[in-house]
């Protein structure tokens, strides 16, 4: 699942969930350090179930169109 805006705490709680939940999420958000911090805490909880460790990042400002190319 696909989480755009991840830091921010409604996103962040919907990956949280989502996890919980054995759903992969890959994550997006500007800062890249406290995204970084997002999907550590989230690899923590992916690695006690099904959805396995990984808790991808990309750090993108979605008002940068020339990278949108990233997102694919």
């Amino acid at each position: 699942v696909l989480i755009l805006g991840a830091t921010s705490a409604i996103a962040q709680a919907t990956a949280r969930r989502l996890v919980q939940a054995g759903d992969r999420v890959f994550l997006v958000g500007r800062n890249a350090t406290r995204l970084a911090a997002v999907a550590t805490d989230l690899q923590v909880i992916a690695s006690a179930n099904a959805a396995g460790a990984s808790v991808p990042t990309l750090a993108l400002d979605l008002n940068d169109v020339a990278r949108h190319d990233e997102l694919i």
